[in-house]
């Protein structure tokens, strides 16, 4: 249950502050949120992560990006629970999401955070288990 000021019981603050657009590679939370993926903790990383979609404007880069990753990490999991068919559907949002996120007048090689979003689209699409650090 969320309490109205953001916090989850007083513990949690559920809206963090979003870093500037080139600074990702240096959040705290984010990078805790890349260790957790990277070390198989499908669920606790999409937890980090969905902290942030939900303080990243609506609509954003940002938004579809941390959503994609969120659906990256649900995929991997329910892959590992052995429900192919929900991690398939998970895998083409998180592409859908990565797709809308670069189209936002980002071009190749450009970052949001910290990534090249047809990069990370590769990682979701061969179903890759680790993700790189994230780069200014």
């Amino acid at each position: 249950m969320r309490h109205p000021e953001g916090h989850m019981f007083g513990d949690v603050e559920l809206r963090p502050q979003l870093p500037a657009a080139s600074r990702w590679f240096e959040e705290a939370g984010h990078l805790h949120a890349i260790d957790l993926f990277n070390h198989e903790f499908w669920w606790e990383a999409h937890e980090a992560w969905e902290s942030y979609w939900h303080a990243a404007p609506v609509g954003t880069a940002e938004h579809h990006a941390l959503k994609g990753l969120i659906q990256f990490a649900a995929m991997l999991l329910k892959l590992e629970l052995g429900d192919a068919h929900t991690a398939a559907t998970l895998q083409n949002n998180a592409l859908q999401n990565l797709e809308v996120a670069n189209s936002h007048g980002l071009v190749r090689g450009s970052r949001c955070l910290g990534y090249d979003l047809v990069e990370i689209a590769g990682l979701v699409a061969a179903g890759a288990r680790r993700l790189p650090a994230p780069t200014a």
